[in-house]
């Protein structure tokens, strides 16, 4: 470890990286001191105060930036281009993160709420927030952003809960839980919800992750006996067993495109979910050995790996084809990720600089599971260029920009 930063709490219970800037929340007990910033002690949630710090990595050291309290619990955070995105819960009154937007809850319930705060380099400034439910039993537990669009995922055991004008009904209220997906579109000033959706059946069903990408949105979580997913249904082998989904946000509503289950006859737990390009990477753990696909038996904790396409409803006719370059704006090198193609197993990726020139071109196989190039962007100079990609009668392009 390059550098270590320890303050009094409950340490980093969340952290995101942009550049060379690392994002840090968590949640301490009393008043909190971040370098020269000092966070009072607001008792929201029985003493407990969340916070979120930026720290900027230096190579041998980490420099801190600024602290934002946050108030009441925060359980997911995110990077967005646009901001700095953070949901979590509060009873009792919530005047940590503003007094005028978020209302006072009562009875013992909570308030689920989502905010966005904008990083002007030396301090963290609240944009907007929006509480996102009223619930005696519900929490949020993951966060994603891509371009304007905000989602968060969670689970509630209430009867019914309430996000934005859509209302989801419990499917075994008071026997267990279900899954939560919601999306807001942040339009600058102020975070509003566009649609929810529910995934769940008989038993304990949790979302634990979420991530996002041009091919969809994709949740990690757990489920027990049996759940409803969209065209179908997935049934556990015993327990708990572990959950991948992947929702088709489609503007204004969203459908469960596929799911699938992987578990043991013992209780499983599904930690996280991460994307990169048509990859989507799920962590967990697995009480009872078991053989996932041809590989080795697999214990314990463990990090797997989906290919797109995932097995589900097939691809219609005319619609996308996932293309996603990775990093971009990139330097060195960069990645080509493309879905696998019907009939087609030859594609062409052409390179055009600003003035129609091309500067690169290449034929590469795409298999059954799709196609991930590494191209060399060696003695291209920096700028904005444009990918083409021929497969068959599919013709894609993206923007790329070369550092």
């Amino acid at each position: 470890m390059a550098a270590a930063d320890r303050r009094r709490g409950r340490g980093a219970e969340h952290a995101r990286r942009r550049g060379p800037h690392v994002y840090v929340g968590g949640a301490c007990y009393g008043p909190l001191r971040f370098g020269r910033t000092q966070l009072a002690d607001r008792p929201s949630l029985g003493g407990l105060n969340a916070f979120v710090a930026k720290l900027t990595d230096t190579g041998p050291s980490a420099r801190r930036e600024w602290a934002h309290a946050a108030g009441g619990a925060l359980s997911a955070l995110a990077v967005g281009q646009q901001g700095l995105f953070l949901a979590g819960s509060f009873r009792g009154v919530a005047g940590e993160l503003s007094p005028e937007a978020l209302p006072t809850s009562g009875n013992g319930n909570r308030y689920l709420y989502v905010a966005k705060l904008v990083d002007t380099g030396a301090a963290g400034l609240l944009s907007w927030v929006q509480p996102a439910a009223y619930a005696q039993s519900a929490w949020v537990s993951a966060l994603a952003v891509r371009d304007s669009s905000v989602y968060i995922g969670g689970s509630f055991f209430d009867k019914t809960l309430r996000l934005g004008t859509s209302v989801l009904t419990n499917a075994r209220h008071g026997g267990g839980t279900d899954i939560f997906v919601a999306k807001l579109t942040d339009t600058g000033a102020a975070g509003r919800f566009t649609w929810a959706q529910r995934l769940g059946g008989q038993g304990y069903d949790e979302c634990q992750g979420l991530a996002v990408n041009e091919t969809g949105l994709y949740l990690a979580g757990e489920f027990g006996h049996s759940l409803d997913a969209g065209p179908g249904r997935v049934a556990s082998v015993g327990g708990q067993d572990l959950l991948v989904a992947q929702l088709r946000d489609a503007g204004p509503t969203a459908t469960v495109a596929w799911a699938q289950s992987l578990g043991s006859p013992a209780n499983d737990a599904a930690w996280a979910i991460a994307l990169r390009g048509p990859r989507v990477y799920v962590a967990g753990h697995l009480v009872t050995p078991i053989r996932v696909g041809a590989g080795p038996l697999v214990e314990h904790s463990f990090v797997g790996l989906l290919r797109a396409p995932v097995p589900g409803p097939e691809r219609a006719a005319g619609s996308p084809v996932a293309l996603e370059l990775y990093p971009n704006p990139a330097r060195g090198s960069v990645r080509v990720a493309l879905a696998a193609l019907a009939g087609g197993t030859q594609a062409t990726l052409t390179l055009v600089n600003a003035r129609g020139q091309v500067v690169r071109r290449t034929t590469q196989t795409v298999s059954e599971t799709g196609l991930d190039y590494a191209w060399s962007l060696a003695e291209l100079s920096a700028g904005i260029y444009l990918l083409q990609v021929q497969a068959g009668a599919t013709r894609l392009s993206r923007r790329l920009v070369v550092e």
